[in-house]
């Protein structure tokens, strides 16, 4: 699943995206969560920005 949004800081506004799996284990199988836990957040990067990292304001 991918959430989009936006955020907006002294007239600067950032597209970003969140992906987050919902299943147990990654694709990839290199990490899994507890019996009857699921992955949440595997990462989040802004669009159009240096290198899709999101300014530090973010952070914040």
């Amino acid at each position: 699943m991918e959430y989009w949004g936006h955020a907006l800081h002294e007239g600067k506004n950032v597209q970003f995206v969140v992906k987050v799996q919902y299943s147990r284990s990654t694709r990839d199988e290199q990490r899994s969560a507890p019996y009857g836990e699921t992955i949440g957040v595997v990462t989040a990067y802004c669009k159009n920005q240096p290198k899709n990292r999101c300014p530090n304001w973010m952070n914040g």
